[in-house]
């Protein structure tokens, strides 16, 4: 390649005594440069002048690539000799003016001893803040609390719940009449029952002497072995058959009122319904029976859509002229709605009907969903035998059935249990004063809450039935009089509707007010506002440690490795 000496030379790129070889090196350094601007050959020559050693033959002839891998490794041995490992103190002070504690560095900073003091205090004071307001966190996350959400489920379809039914009477007359059965109730109420109960009724009477008309009757007639001591009526129960084999439970179940003889007229969701769709269960009541009970034979009925027409309707008989006994006195029925896993409580839970009314059960289904332990509704799905699914009713029947067998030693007729069933007199004797101290005492069971409780809360209504008019015209139809009719309907019949009044379900739930979220939360938003810090603050902590750590090694090390 031609190369324009007389450009080089103008410029002075090089001496004019050089050698024709040493010109020819010039000449090719310039080669790279000449396609460049006027003013970057000025500069380039400016820096060829300063590399140019007149005492050789050329310019030393290294690549920049070579050169710069060849002075770093050279500054990397010589910056391993000498460089100096920071002390504590320089990475303390270091880290105070990096760290984000607020104020944490004024304590330290070199001034006024009084400004390092007040810092101190304010920090202090802002820790103090700190931890107490910490500890009001931790307590209330301790505490447990709980928090209620209701929410209304609409559903297209919905469960039809348990109906037990149970007359006030425990035995009628014509099941008792010439049986048994007389002495049974002989025993259960005795005369002196009933006259206890109208010395009551008429201590106030308006009738004047009326008590000592009843006193002076009672001391004519000729006493009666009902009047003596319950013991006395006991007389000699062998000639009755009251031995071990006998069976009450089994006597409750054979002479109670009868499911067909007290249902006129029976119909669900407007289909007719009969005393097949009811299943026979004793209870303190006596011989009761439950609709859709869901046992064996008995699959569950479910309800698409709400209103009267689309439930259970009953017309019912009390038979109240064939009550007998004075064991209670009321007449009509007891009514429980529940659910198909829940054994009715007819006794403390249910709601009474009369004859003579036309009573409207609207139902709202609830369910509850709580807790268990360490909350405060503490709930728990024990294992009961004889029941599918704990209940606090199954668990109260359990209990009382315990509570009788340790106290008299057999179980009452409307009590499961492995002990044999209690004669009538054991019955009177024993196991009734027992469940009255049951009852008095509040912590003979232990009958947690369940988790899943399902409820149906019933709204009633009422209407007098028969019409006027209606027991005239049967009344013409019978041939009787108008009154007797009226008054023999009003005595003996009634009638009830079951059924929902919307098709939804209300859930309540509870759930944790204050979880392990909330509990951070409180305590990153209290460091946060006391010392303007979070987590990673810690962390800095923590850096600091490790690189005093580390450079407590590296002295170390570099100690052992000059005494080698």
């Amino acid at each position: 390649m031609h190369v324009n000496t007389e450009f080089a030379n103008s410029r002075e790129l090089c001496p004019k005594d050089l050698t024709t070889e040493r010109r020819g090196i010039v000449d090719d350094y310039i080669v790279v440069v000449k396609t460049q601007q006027t003013s970057l050959l000025e500069i380039f020559h400016r820096s060829f002048v300063a590399c140019y050693d007149p005492g050789s033959m050329a310019c030393p002839q290294v690549s920049p690539k070579k050169k710069k891998k060849k002075d770093a490794i050279s500054d990397s041995d010589n910056s391993e000799e000498e460089d100096e490992i920071p002390t504590t103190k320089e990475l303390w002070q270091e880290f105070l003016h990096s760290l984000t504690l607020h104020g944490f560095r004024f304590i330290f900073e070199e001034g006024p001893k009084i400004r390092r003091i007040i810092w101190l205090i304010i920090l202090i004071f802002a820790l103090f803040m700190l931890l107490l307001q910490s500890k009001k966190s931790i307590q209330k996350y301790f505490d447990r609390p709980v928090t209620t959400t209701v929410q209304v489920e609409f559903l297209d379809e919905i469960t039809f719940p348990a109906v037990s039914i149970c007359n006030f009477n425990l035995f009628p007359y014509y099941l008792i009449n010439g049986t048994i059965g007389e002495k049974v109730m002989s025993i259960l109420a005795p005369q002196n029952y009933i006259d206890n109960k109208e010395e009551v009724l008429f201590a106030r009477s308006p009738i004047p002497n009326f008590l000592n008309y009843l006193r002076r009757r009672r001391r004519k007639e000729p006493k009666k072995a009902d009047d003596d001591d319950d013991i006395d009526v006991l007389g000699d129960d062998t000639t009755f058959g009251f031995d071990d084999t006998f069976d009450f439970a089994q006597f409750v179940r054979t002479h109670g009122h009868r499911i067909d003889h007290m249902i006129k007229k029976c119909r669900w969701k407007s289909q007719p319904c009969g005393p097949e769709n009811f299943t026979a269960v004793i209870t303190e009541f006596g011989l009761c029976y439950t609709f859709n009970s869901g046992l064996k034979g008995h699959p569950l009925l479910k309800v698409q859509r709400a209103g009267v027409d689309y439930g259970l309707r009953l017309s019912l008989s009390v038979q109240q002229d064939q009550y007998y006994g004075s064991l209670r006195d009321s007449s009509g029925f007891k009514v429980m709605v529940h659910d198909q896993e829940e054994p009715p409580l007819i006794n403390e839970l249910g709601f009474a009907i009369q004859p003579g009314t036309h009573t409207f059960c609207g139902l709202r289904k609830e369910v509850m969903h709580n807790l268990p332990s360490p909350f405060k509704t503490a709930c728990e799905d024990k294992h009961l035998a004889g029941f599918k699914k704990y209940t606090k009713s199954a668990c109260l029947l359990k209990c009382r059935a315990d509570y009788v067998i340790s106290m008299c030693k057999c179980r009452s007729y409307d009590l499961e249990g492995e002990a044999p069933p209690c004669l009538p007199q054991e019955v009177k004797n024993c196991v009734w004063p027992a469940m009255e101290i049951f009852r008095n005492e509040s912590n003979n069971c232990e009958c947690p809450v369940p988790c899943e409780i399902t409820k149906y809360q019933v709204q009633l209504s009422y209407a007098q039935t028969p019409a006027k008019h209606f027991s005239e015209v049967l009344a013409r139809r019978k041939h009787v009089r108008k009154d007797v009719m009226r008054h023999y309907l009003r005595d003996n019949f009634l009638e009830l509707d079951v059924y929902f009044e919307e098709m939804q379900v209300t859930l309540i739930t509870q759930r944790q007010a204050y979880d392990q979220e909330s509990l951070f939360g409180d305590i990153g938003g209290q460091v946060g506002l006391f010392l303007g810090a979070s987590i990673l603050t810690v962390l800095e902590f923590c850096d600091l440690l490790a690189r005093i750590v580390v450079n407590k090694y590296k002295q170390r090390k570099r100690q052992r490795s000059r005494t080698v």
